[in-house]
């Protein structure tokens, strides 16, 4: 009897960590930096996010178009959601992160602003050990166009 309640306790308890877990955080955009990276809001505390697995290009050699295009897609103040791959920062302490827009696409890779910005050609895939989710499928969004 005894062994029985102890597996219906553990089993209680994997179940509400199981259901109670979210591989995402919800986030309040503040602004957009340049083409890969963002300001948000996230319990009360500003961090910068680096989109992950894309690079596009610097502000004053061409990286304006792919800051505007978030610019016109994304504002301010705006709730997005944010999804953590292996790796947690970058070098310069930039969150690393894919960007969704609706807490009901976090985890379809073809609705982030990741893919987006790879698919209207103004990223680039750029891949950093360890961070590898979604590389083939946004290699894939070089493709499609």
């Amino acid at each position: 009897m005894k062994k029985r309640v102890a597996w219906i306790v553990l089993l209680a308890i994997i179940l509400i960590l199981y259901y109670s877990y979210k591989p995402y955080e919800k986030a309040q955009l503040v602004r957009v930096i340049d083409g890969d990276t963002l300001e948000v809001k996230v319990k009360d505390k500003y961090k910068r996010v680096r989109l992950i697995l894309i690079d596009a290009k610097e502000l004053g050699k061409g990286g304006e178009e792919a800051r505007d295009f978030l610019k016109s897609i994304l504002k301010s103040k705006q709730d997005i959601y944010l999804e953590k791959d292996i790796g947690n920062l970058d070098r310069y302490g930039r969150l690393l992160r894919y960007v969704y827009i609706r807490e009901a696409d976090v985890g379809s890779i073809d609705k982030s602003i990741n893919a987006k910005l790879i698919y209207e050609g103004l990223a680039s895939v750029k891949a950093f050990f360890p961070n590898y989710k979604y590389l083939i499928n946004l290699y894939y969004y070089t493709k499609v166009k």
